[in-house]
């Protein structure tokens, strides 16, 4: 439930202008801003990578891309609601893999909302496969984590208009997802990083009514979602998520969310508390 004070209306109107700014959709001139988009993705004239190949070029060091390819596929993350952050997870038309692209700018859902198709340009960006999370990542150059991990940094904001190009083109969430009827046969590699919509599922008990996320947990909290068959995933919600103290639910649901990995661990995330719905 959303609560509206109204004394701090102003600073709201403050922070719902810093948005605007941030987002094309909210450009008077969006449609002819989205047409050159197309037109420019339309004139690219290298060689489109199917993730397969791309897969065959990563390896586990951060190197410069230096061929003149682009990988296409739809958006299937959004960090509206604050589950992600700063990074865009593009699955392949053919729903065979995904590529995480890191970008240093909030609010990545206005230019690039969940089911938009885009072209991601490789040559002069930095590119890796994580092993950690089992993930093809891009980026500009790299870093350091907090708990000295090799990672790969953001694209500047100087690089976004012409590595990251909105197609023009959208696709229903429906169409993104890979269904599953149970989390048995869910925790595999080959359905890491993909958009999965999982029927008849449930939190576990000791969950039901508490919040997402607890205030006592450092920067995730997470719980078991468990089917009929003894499966069970690990479901975590950021500290940051606009829904992280709505109350978990009982009962049996279908959600739909991204599988992730990190390390042998596998984690669903869901875009938007909306990707959980009762089953009737």
């Amino acid at each position: 439930m959303k609560i509206y004070i109204i004394p701090i209306i102003t600073i709201a109107l403050f922070v719902i202008s810093s948005c605007v700014k941030d987002s094309n959709y909210d450009d008077p001139n969006y449609a002819e801003l989205q047409q050159s988009d197309k037109n420019k993705a339309e004139s690219f004239d290298g060689n489109r990578i199917s993730y397969t190949k791309l897969r065959d070029k990563a390896t586990t060091l951060i190197t410069e891309y230096t061929e003149n390819d682009a990988f296409e596929g739809y958006v299937i993350s959004s960090d509206e609601d604050g589950n992600f952050y700063k990074k865009i997870y593009v699955q392949a038309p053919d729903k065979l893999g995904t590529i995480a692209v890191a970008i240093e700018k909030k609010g990545l859902y206005g230019d690039f909302p969940l089911g938009t198709k885009v072209q991601i340009r490789l040559k002069g960006t930095t590119f890796w496969y994580n092993t950690r999370y089992a993930l093809i990542e891009i980026g500009y150059g790299s870093g350091v984590t907090a708990g000295g991990n090799t990672k790969i940094s953001n694209l500047p904001p100087s690089m976004i208009d012409e590595v990251v190009i909105n197609m023009g083109e959208k696709k229903a969430v429906s169409e993104l997802t890979i269904l599953f009827d149970d989390i048995k046969n869910l925790n595999k590699n080959e359905n890491t990083n993909r958009l999965i919509t999982l029927k008849n599922v449930q939190f576990e008990n000791n969950a039901v009514g508490q919040t997402f996320y607890k205030i006592t947990d450092q920067y995730n909290t997470s719980y078991k979602l468990e089917d009929n068959l003894g499966g069970s995933v690990i479901f975590l919600t950021s500290s940051y998520a606009t829904y992280a103290q709505e109350l978990v639910p009982s009962g049996k649901l279908i959600i739909t969310g991204i599988l992730t990995k990190y390390n042998s661990t596998y984690q669903f995330y869901i875009n938007t508390l909306d990707d959980i719905q009762k089953t009737n």
